[in-house]
């Protein structure tokens, strides 16, 4: 599913619009389930390991305004492990493989929206920081030992925080660094 979006704030805030997405939807499978996704910074929506939905933003700028931005979304909800490539059934899966059961699409759906729906106007109006402590609780990322994989290296070290900004701030053995969304992405160890 793809959302256009039509913020009115800075263009450095359409970076955190995915995980606005991710949170939504993780949000909306716990109050349809009742079981709590975990999101693997930043745009990814894990249950029992595996990516049951992820999350990808685009924006469209002029100076220094946003024109629109979409939201994509795709979620897994009833997919079997037999329908996914031999090569996927290792990192990908379904809510329904995570729970158990099968559940009405149109009820997770609902829900993801509704949820969105609830946080876009502080998100605009504040930008990360208006559901940063929700992120943060959701991510379970504080803490954790991490690598972080850029197109040409490979940095590990232990997640301190998601700045307000919706960045990482991860202490490695060379000091204390940031790391933009979509700058790389993150392998739990």
């Amino acid at each position: 599913m793809s959302l256009v979006l039509r913020p009115d704030f800075h263009p450095d805030r359409c970076a955190g619009i995915p995980l606005l997405g991710a949170l939504s939807i993780a949000d909306g499978i716990f109050r349809v389930t009742g079981f709590r996704p975990e999101i693997k910074w930043p745009n990814d929506v894990n249950m029992n390991g595996l990516k049951v939905a992820g999350v990808l933003g685009e924006s469209a700028v002029e100076a220094a305004a946003v024109r629109f931005a979409v939201l994509g979304m795709g979620i897994n909800v009833n997919l079997t492990a037999s329908s996914l490539p031999e090569e996927l059934r290792q990192t990908a899966g379904s809510v329904a493989s995570a729970t158990g059961r099968t559940w009405d699409r149109l009820e997770v759906l609902t829900a993801v929206l509704a949820g969105l729906e609830a946080r876009y106007d502080a998100y605009v109006q504040f930008g990360f920081e208006s559901i940063r402590d929700e992120f943060l609780m959701a991510t379970r990322l504080v803490g954790r030992c991490v690598d972080v994989i850029f197109p040409d290296a490979t940095r590990s070290g232990t997640v301190l925080d998601v700045a307000p900004d919706g960045e990482l701030v991860l202490a490695t053995d060379s000091g204390v660094s940031r790391v933009r969304i979509g700058e790389a992405s993150l392998r739990m160890r």
